[in-house]
This record gives C-alpha cells, structure tokens and sequence, in this order.
C-alpha cells in the first residue's frame, strides 16, 4: 500500500451571510471565500493527493458561474485530486449544474455520471487515473485511484433530505489499497449512520460532513472536520480541518486549526497527533 495524504474539508458554507443583520455581514462573507482559498492554497504547497470535501461547500446550489470560478480555484492544484460530495445544502438534484459540469480541474464529484481523466495533453501527463467501479451506484458511489493505490466510496445528496442508510453496510473490497469513505450527515433526517458498524468496516479512513463543529467520531477512523470559519453564533470561533497519512500499518492524523483572533488576521497552527486526536 502505498503512503497517502490528504486534507478533509466540509461545510465551508460559500455563499452564506453571517450576522446578517451586522454591519460586518458582508465581510464576513467574504472571510469565509478568504479562508477557503487558503485552505485549496495550502494543499497546493503541501502537495497532498486528495482534498476531500465531504458535503455543503455552498450553502446552495452553485449555479454554473459559480462553478466556473470553482474550477479556476481548484486548477491551482498542480498534482491534487479534489474528492468532492455534495452535501444537502449543495445537492445533485432538480438540474443542479454541479450533476454533469465539466471540471477542466482535477475534481471528482462523487455520484456525477462521468469521471474525466485530467492531465497536460502536450506533456502526456493524465494527472491522475480514475477508474468508476462496476458495483458502484447512484447511492454508494465507488471510484478506483490505481496509481494511488486508494479506493474512494462516497455518497452525495440529490435532496436535502435523506433517511436512506446508506453507509452502515459499506465494506471495501479490497483490503491491499487504503480505502476512504466520505459522505455527508449522521443524524435521524439525513443519512442516519451505525456507528458501531462503521467502526467494524475495513475503511482506512471516514470523512463526514454535515455538523459546524468538529467532531470525532472513531480515534483515528471517522472525523466531521466541521466549517472553516465561525457562520453561527453559537458556533465556536474555530474548526478542525483535518489532514492524513494513510499507511500500511500505521494511521497518522494531524489537525490544522484555523483560528479567526480578529476579522483581518487569520493565524494557521499545525498539529500533529499520531493515533488519536485530543
């Protein structure tokens, strides 16, 4: 098996106003763009293999103009493969454009009908493989990275709700290469999970979406990295964005924390924790 990193993302909310009814409203908006920019920025200079984000990007569904800036975004990454599920706030349904937009960056939409291989056609550079299993279906979606060794399954929304079980009975079928799972939600109206029966699940790792506040879930396994910047009062002023290293006998977790001291400065620690997360 080969070694992997990655950085976990979710519920980043774009488009979201915080304290509408605030004067800085508009600002804060903007800092939650900022700070998600940062974030695709500093997976580019890490160089990570994935950047799973695990539902609710946008606090809608992004319309095509919006995409197109996305793609842009996201065609900094020079060697990172996006994994991106769409949550209940940015779900595949009703003709949402995110269903079959046509990313000319490395972005895999978990349930999208199509994967592309995306590389430098002059150079011969593919960029990455992405292989679409046969068993894989619109409700558990199953792609193959051969070159990474890795094996991704996830589930996107196509409604806000879902109280379908979708992820209790998910199992890798091979257990030689490190399989991920990433998906969204975890309560009674949307996706309920077993915990117990995911912990029992041969997943190296399990990417959750779908809570503002980061959660851990199984040490070492399954994490809600929470949202990136502070979008309800009640929410604490930070999150988790957690960041992997999948190896054959080992799992290391190191946790990014994003913390706002003011509305200008954004101030980035790095921990690494191996096993376990305090």
């Amino acid at each position: 098996m080969k070694k992997i990193t990655f950085i976990h993302i979710s519920d980043v909310l774009l488009g979201a106003l915080p304290d509408r009814e605030c004067v800085w409203s508009g600002e804060r908006k903007n800092e939650i763009y900022m700070t998600f920019e940062a974030v695709v920025a500093r997976a580019g200079e890490l160089d990570v293999d994935f950047l799973l984000v695990a539902g609710n990007l946008f606090d809608h569904q992004p319309s095509e103009e919006e995409l197109v800036w996305l793609d842009e975004i996201f065609g900094s990454l020079k060697h990172t493969v996006v994994i991106y599920a769409a949550g209940f706030q940015d779900n595949l349904g009703s003709d949402a454009p995110l269903l079959d937009y046509g990313f000319k960056s490395r972005v895999c939409v978990i349930g999208s009908p199509g994967i592309r291989q995306i590389g430098d056609k002059q150079t011969g550079d593919m960029g990455y493989t992405a292989v679409r299993d046969e068993q894989a279906t619109m409700a558990l979606d199953h792609i193959h990275f051969p070159d990474k060794d890795v094996d991704i399954y996830g589930v996107s929304y196509f409604d806000r709700k879902m109280d379908a079980r979708v992820v209790d009975d998910a199992e890798p079928q091979d257990e030689a290469v490190c399989n991920v799972l990433i998906a969204c939600g975890g309560d009674r109206r949307r996706m309920p999970v077993d915990w117990n029966r995911l912990r029992a699940s041969g997943f190296n790792y399990i990417a959750f979406g779908g809570r503002q506040k980061y959660q851990m879930k199984i040490p070492g396994k399954a994490y809600y990295s929470g949202s990136p910047e502070l979008c309800r009062e009640s929410q604490q002023a930070h999150m988790d964005i957690s960041m992997g290293k999948c190896l054959t006998e080992w799992f290391r977790l190191s946790l990014c924390l994003l913390r706002s001291e003011n509305i200008k400065e954004l101030i980035i620690r790095w921990i690494t924790i191996q096993g376990t997360v305090l």
